[in-house]
């Protein structure tokens, strides 16, 4: 917008020359939510904070290039289907072994505010916690964003509305994300 290309009115309202008057920029933004899912294990096998700050790992990384700090963490990215949803081809998910959880990441990648991320992560301050994170999300979401100018100053960034989960199809998408997983760990155990 701030190349005089969008809206007249959020174009004029900054002092911006109108080069093409067009409504719908800024109109159509589709941001994928992720849905963290956490898994407590009792077993130490996960990567944990305190494992990767270790001495021993700061070597193997500074020394040789491996170990916990040359790894992203993600172990899978899959899209799987889910019988009966006629949405299961738009599920994605992503497998982390990283049982210690960040604040500051995940909130992030999740799109969490800090007040929810420490709700739905409690623990999230132990740094020697075990267990897995699945990002169950939707591939094609429905529901549709925008995003707005706040100003002329290109430095200023832009008031962002993802409107996420407006669309039922995104809720139920989600949902069988969800139900997916935790059947899977807790119910499919031989």
């Amino acid at each position: 917008m701030l190349s005089g290309i969008g809206p007249r009115k959020y174009l004029e309202k900054f002092n911006i020359p109108v080069i093409v008057n067009n409504p719908e920029v800024g109109q159509n933004l589709r941001d994928h939510l992720n849905l963290p899912l956490y898994f407590h294990l009792h077993a130490p096998v996960s990567i944990t904070t305190a494992k990767a700050r270790s001495i021993s790992e700061i070597w193997k990384f500074a020394w040789h290039g491996k170990g916990f700090l040359a790894n992203s963490g993600v172990e899978a990215v899959a899209r799987i289907p889910v019988p009966g949803n006629s949405t299961s081809s738009k599920l994605y998910f992503m497998l982390f072994n990283v049982g210690s959880i960040n604040e500051g990441l995940f909130s992030t990648i999740a799109n969490f505010k800090n007040v929810t991320f420490l709700s739905a992560f409690p623990s999230s301050n132990n740094i020697s916690k075990e267990g897995f994170v699945i990002l169950a999300s939707c591939t094609h979401p429905s529901s549709k964003g925008k995003l707005e100018l706040v100003s002329e100053n290109p430095w200023i960034p832009p008031a962002i509305d993802p409107n996420y989960l407006s669309k039922r199809e995104d809720i139920k998408c989600l949902t069988k994300g969800r139900n997916f997983f935790i059947y899977l760990v807790l119910f499919r155990r031989n």
